[in-house]
């Protein structure tokens, strides 16, 4: 059985505002993460944040992109 993954369409409006007012890229995930009880690693939202182009003022390590 695949193992539960986090809704990124559902959640990308919430993920946006936090973004908005300033949350760094991991606290954002800590707030995904205990939102939905589901883990998330930084990689998987660097990701899904480039496919949605939204800039969170901070640089990615692109050593985390290159893996994806």
């Amino acid at each position: 059985m695949p193992r539960p993954r986090i809704d990124f369409d559902t959640w990308q409006p919430q993920i946006r505002l936090w973004i908005e007012e300033g949350l760094s890229h991991d606290e954002v995930r800590q707030r995904l993460q205990e939102a939905t009880g589901l883990l998330c690693s930084q990689s998987t939202l660097a990701r899904q944040l480039a496919i949605w182009n939204i800039n969170t003022n901070q640089k990615i390590d692109k050593s985390l992109l290159l893996r994806i």
